[in-house]
């Protein structure tokens, strides 16, 4: 992880940046974890990162660990881009 990516750590407690199909990177006080995901091809990946977003909070919110919110905010936004190329079909 770069410098620039570590030093996001001081504007906040937490930081989740997502590298499409790179997956996830957690920023925390102590620790920097890269969390991988499955890659999936798509012509449009917008609302991607909004449907991340929807599932890590809801992991947060079931008290899952972080590295699990990442994987359960991962999984939401395959089933959503799935979903959505589906729909445009």
């Amino acid at each position: 992880v770069d410098t620039n990516l570590e030093s996001l750590i001081d504007l906040a407690k937490l930081v989740i940046v997502t590298r499409g199909g790179g997956g996830c990177t957690i920023i925390g006080k102590e620790k920097i974890v890269e969390v991988k995901t499955e890659k999936i091809f798509v012509k449009d990946s917008t609302g991607a990162g909004d449907a991340f977003s929807a599932g890590f909070i809801a992991g947060k919110l079931m008290n899952l660990s972080l590295i699990e919110c990442a994987k359960l905010g991962n999984k939401v936004a395959k089933s959503f881009l799935k979903e959505k190329e589906r729909r445009l079909k």
